[in-house]
């Protein structure tokens, strides 16, 4: 099931979407170790160049500060903070250029790929794995990038499912990947995983 909802807040148009319910079960059992067959098909995880605007000059610091955002959210709700997951951002961050790119939004690409492939293309194993995307459809000038950070973690708290996701308990770490367009537009992939991992390649 898929929730969509428009939020404009303190200037910035977001688009929020999450697959409700999307359990990352990448193998039969939680103990089941990557065969090495399915480790020789793991891809490295590509490099390119991304996208800035004098609105967002930082997109690291952008996605260090919806990070920050989302453990400010946990601690009030009496929830232990997330560690942050370089590979896991990466992937996130793949899923976010994909989307400006291509022109389209949502969980699964155009070419039917959703989180549950992507993952474990890339060499990452969980039990579980929530993503939840977000979107600016317009931004103002002036607005600081701690402000937009906030906001994109507001516009998923708002809505039922993606705070259920993001507040969860078994949740232990997160990977945040963002792109800017020249519009400017703001595309938000964040990966939220119980620690349960099997890493077949290094982080880029």
């Amino acid at each position: 099931m898929n929730r969509r909802r428009v939020l404009r807040l303190s200037g910035a148009t977001l688009t929020s979407t999450l697959t409700t319910g999307c359990l990352g079960e990448f193998r039969t059992n939680p103990g089941e170790r990557t065969s090495p067959t399915e480790a020789a098909n793991v891809q490295k995880i590509p490099e390119y160049e991304a996208t800035h605007h004098s609105i967002v000059p930082d997109v690291r610091e952008l996605e260090r500060l919806t990070h920050k955002a989302t453990n400010a959210a946990r601690r009030e709700h009496s929830r232990s903070p997330l560690s942050y997951d370089s590979e896991l951002a990466d992937i996130a961050r793949l899923h976010s250029r994909d989307m400006a790119v291509r022109d389209f939004y949502a969980h699964e690409n155009p070419d039917g790929e959703s989180h549950h492939q992507r993952l474990p293309m890339y060499g990452y194993n969980s039990d579980v794995v929530y993503e939840l995307i977000t979107a600016t459809e317009s931004i103002s000038a002036g607005i600081r990038i701690e402000n937009i950070a906030e906001n994109a973690v507001d516009s998923w708290l708002d809505s039922p499912a993606h705070r259920d996701a993001l507040l969860r308990e078994h949740n232990t770490e997160e990977g945040i990947g963002v792109y800017v367009t020249a519009e400017p537009r703001i595309y938000w992939t964040a990966e939220l995983s119980k620690y349960d991992v099997d890493r077949q390649t290094p982080t880029q």
